[in-house]
């Protein structure tokens, strides 16, 4: 899950109503679900950590620090529940990328390398959002977000395939893959694949916004933690 910087909030923050946070949202973090990553041009929801119905004091509603974005799947899933751990974690937060794993299958699991604590912690963000659900979970499995992701694995790897084919692979090429990632979203997933790409690495870093460039070193790499200073 990408860390986001969110940067300072909105001109309006506390908003009058937590809606007219999207513009802002947007021009920070981009089109992307904070969750599942998935692109949209439209149809972003401004998504609340702690659900409206669950706080009733309206300047945290409507305040910045409590307001991400989703795409409908994942605003739906989470709807009005709470973190069931002391310390959740959140992309606008803390280092998700170190925290949760990608992999062929669109596979999203825990890092296995993470304390019995943060473990329990990355795994509650993947439940809250129900993002380790697969179609062996219902007969009835309707939830497209599997889906999606696995065809931006495999659009990955075959961009990864392109540009090892081509023994002088130039920028352009690079540049194309970028924007590529750009147009599809699911950044992490992108990330994994081209994880022995340093190069492209950075420039995923660089080019989607907000992308938090505190979590990873100057060749791309995640700092292995999970907690990194909030905005």
């Amino acid at each position: 899950m990408r860390p986001v910087s969110k940067g300072g909030p909105g001109p309006d923050s506390p908003y009058g109503n937590y809606l007219n946070a999207r513009r802002d949202l947007i021009a920070a973090i981009g089109e992307y679900c904070s969750y599942c990553e998935m692109h949209l041009d439209a149809g972003l929801a401004v998504e609340h950590k702690v659900p409206k119905s669950r706080e009733p004091d309206t300047t945290l509603q409507n305040e910045w620090s409590n307001l991400l974005l989703a795409c409908p799947n994942c605003n739906s899933c989470k709807g009005d529940r709470l973190a069931t751990v002391s310390e959740p974690i959140w992309p606008d937060c803390n280092n998700t990328f170190y925290a949760l794993t990608y992999g062929p299958g669109a596979r999203v699991t825990s890092n296995p390398l993470l304390s019995g604590y943060d473990r329990s912690r990355a795994e509650d963000l993947l439940e809250l959002v129900q993002l380790n659900r697969s179609p062996a979970d219902t007969a009835t499995f309707s939830d497209r977000r599997w889906l999606n992701r696995h065809q931006a694995w495999d659009m990955a790897v075959e961009s990864l395939q392109d540009l090892q084919r081509q023994s002088n692979a130039g920028a352009a090429l690079k540049r194309q893959i970028v924007k590529t990632a750009l147009a599809k979203g699911y950044w992490s997933i992108w990330m994994t694949v081209f994880s022995g790409e340093g190069d492209v690495v950075c420039e995923l870093i660089d080019k989607f916004p907000g992308t938090a460039r505190e979590c990873f070193d100057l060749l791309g790499r995640t700092e292995p933690q999970i907690d990194r200073n909030s905005d």
